[in-house]
Parts: C-alpha cells; sequence; structure tokens
C-alpha cells in the first residue's frame, strides 16, 4: 500500500476508534497503542520516533496544565484530571499531520513544475491567512494568551516560515479543528469558555495545533540530524568518563536534594524536576534514551495509576492530579530510567579502564557474585509476599534471569535497586510518599521495592533496545529493496 492511503488508513482508525471507544477507556488505551505502534513501524525513522516522543510528552504536559486552570474537562478522567488514552493522541496526530502535508508538497511540486510565480502566490497567500487568523485570535482572547501567543508564534512565524511550513501549519489546523469538533459533538470533553458555540471549540484551537506541529516537526528534525562532533566529546576516554561521572553526581544531587527540600512547593518542585529531566536529555540525545524516557514516562504514569488508585499500594502527601503527584512523571518516571543507563555505562567505562587481566578475572566474579544475588534476592521476595504478587514476580523474574544477561544487565539491576531504595527511603522519611503495608516498619518500605526497580529498569532498557533493532532493521530492508 502507498504511503499516502497508509496514513490515511492510520488516521481514520485512530479517528473512529477514539470517538467509538472512549466510553470504554482501558479499551481505547490498548486500541491506540497497537495504532500507534502500526503508525510507528510503517515509517520507522529517527524523525518519526523523536517527533512522537516530543508530540506525546509536551502534548501530555500542556494538557494537564490547561485542564488545570480550567479552559477544558473531559467526561472520563482515571489520572484525576486526563484519561489514561490521551498518551497516545498527541503524537500519532503529529505524525499523520507531517506525513498527510509532505506528501502534498511533493504533489504540488510536481504539479507546478515551472510555474515559480504559481508557487510563490500560493505561499504569500497562505502566510498572509496565517497571519490573519494569528492576529484574530490575539484580539479575540484575554490578554495574557494573547502575550503567549504572541510571544510564541511570532518566534515561530519568525524562524519557520517556508512554503512547507506554511502548509504544516494549515494541515495540522485543519486536523486538529476536525477533531476537536468532533469530540465535543460526541462529548469526549468540553471547553469552559467557547468563542463558537455552535461547534463549542475556542477561536484559537486551530492556531494552537497548527503551530505545535510546526514547531515539533522542526525541533524534531533537527534533532535527528546527525551533528558534527564537538571538542566535548572528542575527549580523551578517561576524560569523558570524568566529566560523565561529574555531570550524573550534579544532576542526581540536585535533583534529589529539590525532591527532599521543595516538595511541598507544587509547581515550582515539578518545573525544577522537568529543567533536570530536560538536561539528561539534551546533554546525551541518542534515539535509545528518549526512547526510554518516553517509556517511562507512559507505562510510569500507568503503574503510578493502577498502584495508587486500584491498589491503594501508597499514597502521597500531597496530590495535585487526583491522588497523584505532578512531579512524579517527569522527576521520576522520566529521568530515572536515563540516569541509570547512563550511570551503569559510566561505571562500566571505569571497569573497562583498568588491567586488561584484572578487568577479565574481576569482572568474572563480579558478575557471578551479582547474577546469583539477583536470583536469591528474587526467590526470598516471592516467599514473603502474596501469591498473586508472587505469581508476577516469577513470571516477570523468569522472564530476566532465564535470559541470557550481561554485564550490563547485572550492574544495571542492582544499580537501579540500590538507588531506587535510597530515594525511596529519603521520600518516606521526608514523608512525602507512604506505603500501605510496610515490611520493614523502620524504614517504612516493602521487601521487593528493589526488586521492582531492579527489573523494571532492566525490562525497560531491553524492551527500548529492542524496539530500536527492530526499526533500524525495517528501515534498513526497505532502503535496500528501493
Amino acid at each position: 500500500m502507498s504511503e499516502p492511503w497508509t496514513t490515511l488508513l492510520h488516521g481514520t482508525y485512530l479517528y473512529l476508534t477514539t470517538l467509538l471507544c472512549w466510553p470504554w477507556p482501558h479499551l481505547l488505551f490498548v486500541l491506540l497503542a497497537l495504532g500507534n505502534t502500526a503508525l510507528l513501524i510503517s515509517q520507522p525513522t529517527a524523525h518519526a520516533l523523536l517527533l512522537w516522543l516530543f508530540a506525546n510528552v509536551f502534548g501530555v504536559l500542556g494538557e494537564y496544565q490547561m485542564v488545570l486552570v480550567g479552559l477544558w474537562r473531559y467526561a472520563g478522567t482515571e489520572w484525576g484530571t486526563l484519561p489514561s488514552w490521551i498518551v497516545w493522541i498527541w503524537g500519532a496526530v503529529m505524525l499523520i499531520a507531517v506525513r498527510g502535508s509532505s506528501w502534498i508538497a511533493t504533489r504540488l511540486r510536481l504539479l507546478l513544475v515551472g510555474q515559480p510565480a504559481i508557487r510563490l502566490t500560493l505561499t504569500r497567500l497562505a502566510l498572509v491567512l496565517a497571519l490573519g487568523y494569528w492576529l484574530a485570535v490575539i484580539l479575540s482572547v484575554s490578554p495574557l494568551y494573547a502575550l503567549a501567543y504572541t510571544t510564541l508564534g511570532g518566534l515561530i512565524v519568525m524562524r519557520w516560515h517556508q512554503s512547507d511550513d506554511l502548509l504544516l501549519f494549515w494541515v495540522a489546523a485543519t486536523l486538529g479543528f476536525l477533531g476537536e469538533a468532533s469530540g465535543i459533538s460526541v462529548g469526549v470533553w468540553t471547553y469552559s469558555s467557547p468563542y463558537f458555540s455552535r461547534w463549542g471549540i475556542p477561536i484559537s484551537v486551530s492556531l494552537a495545533w497548527g503551530l505545535s506541529a510546526v514547531a515539533l516537526h522542526r525541533l524534531s528534525e533537527w534533532w535527528a540530524k546527525p551533528h558534527p562532533p564537538s571538542s566535548r566529546q572528542a575527549l580523551a576516554p578517561v576524560s569523558a568518563l570524568k566529566r560523565e561521572t561529574l555531570f550524573l553526581l550534579i544532576i542526581s544531587i540536585s535533583m534529589y536534594g529539590c525532591l527532599l527540600w521543595l516538595w511541598r512547593t507544587g509547581a515550582l518542585i515539578t518545573a525544577l524536576l522537568v529543567l533536570g529531566w530536560l538536561a539528561l536529555l539534551i546533554d546525551s540525545p541518542s534515539p535509545r534514551n528518549l526512547l526510554l524516557s518516553g517509556l517511562g514516562l507512559m507505562l510510569g504514569l500507568n503503574f503510578e495509576f493502577l498502584a495508587v488508585y486500584r491498589f491503594q499500594l501508597w499514597g502521597y502527601a500531597r496530590p495535585d492530579v487526583g491522588l497523584l503527584a505532578s512531579w512524579i512523571v517527569p522527576g521520576i518516571h522520566g529521568a530515572m530510567p536515563v540516569l541509570l543507563i547512563r550511570a551503569t555505562e559510566c561505571l562500566q567505562g571505569w571497569s573497562c579502564s583498568w588491567h586488561p587481566l584484572q578487568q577479565r578475572e574481576l569482572r568474572r566474579l563480579l558478575w557471578w557474585v551479582g547474577y546469583l544475588s539477583c536470583l536469591v534476592y528474587w526467590i526470598v521476595v516471592m516467599t514473603q509476599v502474596a501469591v498473586p504478587i508472587a505469581i508476577v514476580s516469577f513470571l516477570i523474574g523468569a522472564a530476566v534471569f532465564l535470559y541470557p544477561c550481561s554485564g550490563r544487565d547485572v550492574l544495571l539491576f542492582w544499580l537501579a535497586g540500590i538507588t531506587g531504595l535510597l530515594m525511596e527511603w529519603g521520600g518516606i522519611r521526608s514523608g512525602i510518599w507512604a506505603y500501605a503495608r510496610p515490611y520493614f516498619s523502620s524504614l517504612g518500605i516493602p521487601i521487593s521495592l528493589s526488586l521492582v526497580w531492579g527489573l523494571g529498569s532492566l525490562l525497560l532498557c531491553r524492551f527500548a533496545e529492542t524496539l530500536l533493532r527492530s526499526w533500524r532493521r525495517v528501515g534498513h530492508d526497505e532502503r535496500a529493496g528501493t
């Protein structure tokens, strides 16, 4: 099937699935997850992956802030203020808009070959319409939102105003308007102060979708483009290890200190932890790290929802998103997987700087000690927890420990287990959260805590690396076939 028809099929599937299945959020979550997977596999490029991750992360954060200030609300919310399936919407819509506008741009170039005057006229017309619509929005909204649209919109339009950018703006604006109007008509969400009462949507909705699409597309395109190595990357191995070690220590201590001392500040601690999380990604923007962070955000949020809402395993002292704290997703589930895998590779790098004979013998000994310790701890946990949790621990542990484990895997397991234990203990001692049934009453933590952190980090890392290998293999096969 050709590319435009594949994109149209994916878009139709996601559109109809959302409109028909939104009363059943868990079913919709699974169906949208399958649709997003198919959409990514259809064109497994670095730009598509980055666009999908950026759109989902910034889209969900924007949704949370806008719902919090009361601009709109959802009919069904499993996460306090947001539905669980929202994590699959933004990335899919942006991918479909970018691919659709790319196909339209290609067709227009073929139709207007040798006619530069018509192409210039169409570009100017699209720019004038976009600027006119932008001005109408600024004059119609409150002064605060007018300032925000003026600043952000002005920067985006001045930086990216080529014909392809304008086409993407109008494609995303049209798709956003149609999707919003359809969702409002069936009752999925409602706006508090709609400008167009007939459709129930504000005047700025298409502008927000169009500007977001252009900014996210160009940002992911720049990030996916290969850059020449900097002087920092060309340092000697030991110097690079020292720099990496110092950076990870500063980031981890800063984020941990902010968590312990500023957790009562709400929005401030969220902003500081988001900055730390972004610093980790900007410093090492590899596809593996970006995918790890994105998967950690989505899977961690679902894990928090199940543990806090369904099973009441723990609770937060100052929740601000239903029963959850807003900083938990970017600060813990988004940053910790990247921080742990980078720290593991840093420790591996230091071990490789030893004498070759000492390295081989010592690493073999440490691998056996670490691997056997993992097995013993896993067996002890299964004998001390309830039967359902023991069964889940057995299945997950068997999938991890019976699979060939490298030295990196064992080191990641114990580093994540010990780091998670220290962080949880500090959070419990500070009163940030508390477990319902702690096994060690003096510490306030369950016996399975380090196992959860270790297995979770190891599974997440393996899953991300497997996905990247699959996408690269599919992309290589397609290029070889063409």
